[in-house]
């Protein structure tokens, strides 16, 4: 296509590049806890495309054009470029609740003044194929076979004014505000435009779908967890990047419901709720109330239930009494007992139709139980809950569609967990970080006593001066699997039942207390985030995760981005003391990049000192430390001196041209200052390369700037002796797979034969036999040790 009105940019950004900036401008517009996307699955009808390279399923699938801007194939365009009105029906692969739609536009933006959606029941259709006798195209028609009355069948989601004349020229991310008062669950989107204002062709590049989803009913609800499959859905598709749990959250969760679903801790209250029942007697219906006693954590309650004081009624102060309830006009059922439970420990709840189906269920359907649960939630004051519920009885009360309560239920419900890790945040400071301070109502169980002082030479602290945290021993036990066997092997005694209930004491001799209250943190909050650990206390809290058997990546990960010619030795003795294999192989590969370095500190460390563990380990790991340590040997640093012999050179690019430092690295291309052979492929090539000093070698450094990668075979020998030579590398050209740019090529040479004795020759096989043009080299740089001083 072509436009007198507009000049095409001379070029696009990269593909990474376009995709990083795409997903910078997505994540400006906010998307809700419970929302998820999909890209549009397939066309089913347009009303024009201007050719097959502009055509409409250009629109489906993820974005490829955004954010560049201009008339480009990779998007849709009509067959005139101006002056008319067009329309595209799109259909997506999974239903959801409409909440919104972004409209990705490439070029001559702001035609779209319509958006409808068909609801679920209504959107079965039939392809009709047609052609367009003007560009002899193709256009499809979709034939609605459950719309009677299309003005009331398709719902309007969005009706506005066209934009063309107030916008630039530039892509942009359409993302109109949907009327929620009408949405539907639905995955057919109409499209319509009206190009009168346009003054060239408005483009479309792709289209992503927002809302509550993907929507089953009731029934594939209950076949999709039957199948295992997660309700809340994820693919490649669809999906609401970053809100989906994790795993660390998943195992967080799963680790507090351990606490409930096993015997109750002496961190546990008694609480007898008015559980409502039905029971039939001669064929009529009646309603009694009982008591049923359940244990709880009381710090959940009173954090996790806003209206504490209405709560407080139904805990049992006195184990031994299990006096009647008082007359009260609050109840509820045993199902709903059961889930307000789940809740407090989990963060959500999830339904299932096979609940209700049970011969005593409480409840003929899901819409009844999420009603309950509001009502609850109200008296209660649970907030996230009761926003849970609101929300799904008023999609369903606004779409009429009952069958769709569980699947809108649970998406919702699996957003609101957040709540779950505010509390027990809140949970954590005000029990563990504020000593004999902490705050009486969360009812803590247990005391740690620290004995260890602020170094290993300072006075043991006493019982008096130790700082201390408060705990609950029944999230240490759900958490940490060293406190649960601590707890199996009774260590500590628990006695629920105890009328008064005593906290007990632990003294912690071996961590100090500002370590261990990370710990703590981790197991309360499962948040333990990378900056709350410095440098300065990452080796002594790797120690601690690992003795208490907790998670150390995050120390370990500080430990390695910290790692210093100042520190190496200090924590690979530690790693190697405490057999920490991870520290140990990260150190070690450390010292090897800086042995030019370290070298010198080492041998005056550990010469005549075998028995050390750090000689040992370093002896065990690489010749080249007997080398470093057991001999008077200098480190140095080499260029070629001469080119003794070549298979060939491309005139104006010699093999002296290898001769000396790098005069090349890093600019990339043909260059006359680097050596080229003859022929740019399809050859066998060779250099033999001579340097002044024989040496031990440490490492080869081949700085290529053209075509890098085919370079496969590195020969050693001494200019004394050419007879015997070893072959310290071999390997395969990597000429077809390299990406076009220079590099200094490191090759993982063997030291058991570069060390065992030195050398001053490299002999360089050389295969261009997939290069697509020259391979060239600017330098070759050699390390190693040479005897004496």
């Amino acid at each position: 296509m072509y436009s007198d009105q507009f000049e095409e940019p001379e070029e696009y950004l990269p593909e990474d590049e376009a995709k990083y900036l795409r997903e910078q401008d997505e994540a400006k517009i906010p998307l809700q806890a419970y929302e998820n996307t999909q890209w549009v699955h397939s066309v089913i009808e347009y009303s024009s495309q201007y050719s097959a390279s502009w055509q409409a399923q250009n629109i489906c699938g993820e974005s490829n054009t955004y954010p560049n801007y201009g008339d480009q194939t990779t998007a849709w365009a009509p067959r005139e470029a101006s002056g008319s009105k067009e329309h595209l029906i799109l259909e997506f692969k999974d239903y959801f609740f409409i909440t919104g739609l972004w409209i990705y536009e490439t070029y001559n933006p702001g035609a779209v003044f319509k958006i409808s959606c068909l609801p679920i029941g209504k959107d079965s259709y039939e392809i009709e194929k047609l052609v367009d006798t003007i560009n002899n195209t193709e256009i499809l028609k979709a034939k609605f076979l459950n719309v009677k009355d299309e003005n009331n069948d398709w719902i309007t989601l969005y009706e506005g004014d066209t934009q063309q004349l107030k916008l630039e020229r530039k892509a942009r991310i359409f993302n109109p505000t949907i009327d929620l008062t009408k949405s539907s669950i639905s995955k057919i989107i109409r499209i319509d435009m009206d190009c009168t204002d346009s003054e060239s062709w408005s483009e479309i590049d792709a289209v992503k779908l927002i809302g509550v989803g993907p929507c089953f009913t009731d029934e594939q609800q209950t076949q999709q967890q039957e199948n295992n499959s997660s309700a809340s859905f994820v693919d490649e598709n669809n999906k609401n990047d970053g809100k989906d749990n994790n795993k660390e959250e998943h195992n967080y969760v799963n680790d507090l419901k351990f606490i409930f679903n096993n015997q109750p801790s002496s961190d546990c209250c008694k609480i007898q709720f008015p559980i409502r029942k039905k029971t039939s007697l001669e064929n009529n219906l009646f309603v009694q109330v009982f008591p049923k006693i359940y244990y709880i954590h009381e710090f959940l309650l009173r954090y996790r239930i806003n209206n504490v004081k209405f709560l407080e009624q139904f805990i049992v102060k006195d184990y031994n009494n299990n006096e009647e309830l008082e007359k009260n006009t609050f109840s509820l059922t045993e199902m709903a007992a059961s889930y307000l439970i789940d809740y407090l420990y989990t963060g959500q709840i999830k339904l299932s139709l096979n609940k209700f189906k049970e011969e005593n269920s409480d409840y003929d359907n899901a819409f009844d139980f999420i009603k309950e649960l509001q009502y609850i939630s109200e008296v209660l004051n649970i907030d996230n809950l009761l926003t849970c519920c609101n929300r799904t009885l008023d999609i369903i009360n606004q779409i009429q569609q009952h069958e769709f309560s569980i699947t809108l239920f649970n998406l919702f419900s699996s957003s609101i967990n957040s709540g779950l890790y505010e509390d027990m945040k809140r949970i954590y400071q005000d029990t563990c970080t504020k000593g004999e301070d902490y705050i009486k109502e969360t009812f803590p169980d247990l005391k740690l006593i620290f004995s260890m002082g602020e170094d290993e030479e300072s006075t043991p602290l006493t019982p008096s001066s130790s700082p201390c945290i408060y705990v609950h021993s029944s999230i240490l036990k759900s958490r940490c699997t060293f406190f649960k066997t601590l707890f199996d092997w009774k260590v500590i005694e628990e006695n629920p039942f105890m009328e008064d209930k005593k906290i007990k004491e632990i003294v912690i001799s071996d961590v100090k207390y500002n370590i261990f209250l990370l710990l703590i943190k981790d197991i309360y909050t499962g948040s333990l985030k990378k900056e709350e650990i410095t440098p300065d206390i990452a080796i002594p809290l790797f120690i601690a995760q690992n003795q208490y058997l907790l998670d150390s990546s995050l120390s370990l990960q500080v430990i390695k981005e910290n790692l210093s010619e100042n520190n190496v030795l200090d924590i690979l003795n530690m790693a190697i003391e405490f057999s920490f294999e991870d520290i140990s192989e990260f150190s070690h590969t450390y010292l090897l990049q800086n042995i030019e370095t370290n070298y010198l500190e080492i041998k005056k460390l550990l010469q005549g000192n075998e028995e050390h563990a750090l000689y040992q380990f370093l002896i065990s790991k690489n010749p080249i430390w007997d080398l470093v340590i057991n001999k008077e040997v200098t480190y140095v640093k080499q260029w070629v001196k001469q080119v003794n012999k070549f298979s060939s050179e491309y005139t104006g690019w010699p093999a002296d041209n290898i001769v000396g430092a790098s005069n090349t690295y890093p600019e990339y291309g043909d260059l006359r200052t680097a050596w080229a052979p003859s022929k740019s492929k399809g050859a066998q090539e060779y250099l033999e390369l001579e340097y002044d000093i024989p040496v031990y070698i440490s490492e080869v450094r081949v700085y290529e700037t053209y075509n890098p990668g085919s370079l496969y075979k590195i020969t050693v020998y001494s200019s004394n002796d050419k007879v015997n030579k070893e072959v310290i590398y071999d390997g395969e050209t990597k000429a077809n797979v390299l990406p076009a740019k220079s590099r200094i090529f490191i090759p993982t040479i063997d030291l058991q034969k570069s060390l065992a004795k030195p050398c001053n020759i490299l002999y360089f096989d050389i295969d261009t036999t997939k290069n697509t043009s020259w391979y060239e080299i600017d330098a070759v740089l050699l390390c190693g040790f040479k005897e004496g001083k």
